[in-house]
This record gives structure tokens, sequence and C-alpha cells, in this order.
């Protein structure tokens, strides 16, 4: 799992969100996203790292549509905790943005990223914020 892409995260939440499989097997993406650093030959660089910053952002981000989905579809069916564990790993999810977007910020190199990420970024975590109920 350690060497897949995005797209195919992408693919496997769709698929777990899509057959009505249990979403708490998404503990892949944690083991994913470790073993980022080494890939991408950042070493000790993680919190300076742009591209690894974005990266790490962009997925972080699309968990945070994919568990707004699950909580959704969830939330009033037979599956009340797989919406709870929904929630919860949506507020990780969105304080890890929240944590990224700091890291940015105080190193200065918000200017390196692309725009079509830290606006939604921005937005993203003020919207759930307000909404994290």
């Amino acid at each position: 799992m350690a060497g897949i892409s995005n797209s195919v995260l992408v693919r496997e939440y769709l698929s777990i969100v899509t057959s009505n499989q249990d979403p708490r097997q998404m503990q892949q993406v944690d083991a994913w996203r470790q073993s980022l650093p080494a890939k991408m030959h950042v070493g000790e660089n993680t919190g300076t790292d742009v591209y690894y910053l974005n990266i790490l952002a962009m997925s972080y981000r699309f968990e945070c549509i994919l568990c707004r989905l699950i909580r959704r579809t969830w939330q009033q069916s037979r599956h009340t905790d797989w919406s709870e564990w929904a929630k919860q790993r949506l507020r990780s999810a969105i304080l890890e943005l929240d944590t990224i977007t700091m890291r940015v910020l105080a190193n200065g190199t918000l200017q390196d990223f692309p725009i079509s990420l830290y606006v939604p970024l921005i937005s993203l975590i003020y919207h759930e914020a307000d909404h994290a109920s």
C-alpha cells in the first residue's frame, strides 16, 4: 500500500463508500502518508518541503470530503457507528490541514503552493470548524 498513488487511494476510498463497506479500514491511508517522506526523499524537512506538504494537504483535503460524505450517507442509517467514526476522522483531518496551513504560513511558503489548493483549504477549515458538530 505504501507505493500507491493518490489516484489509487481515491479509487479505494470511493469503492469503500459506494459498496457499503466498513470505512474504518482506511488506516491504509495512514501507512501511505507515513511512507511519503522516504518515497519523496524529504528527509528531515517534512515541515518545510513544499511538495511534500502539498501532497499531504491534498490527501487530507480529500479525506475531509470523503468523511463528510460518509457522515451524511450513514448518519440516519443502521451504521451510526460509522458516521461517528467519520466525524472523528473528519475532525482529525481538519486539524492536520490547519497544522499544514500554519506551517506554510510560518515558513513564508504560501506563494509556492498552487492557488487551487490553499484557497479551498482555508474555506474547508473555516466551513468545517463552524459545522463540525
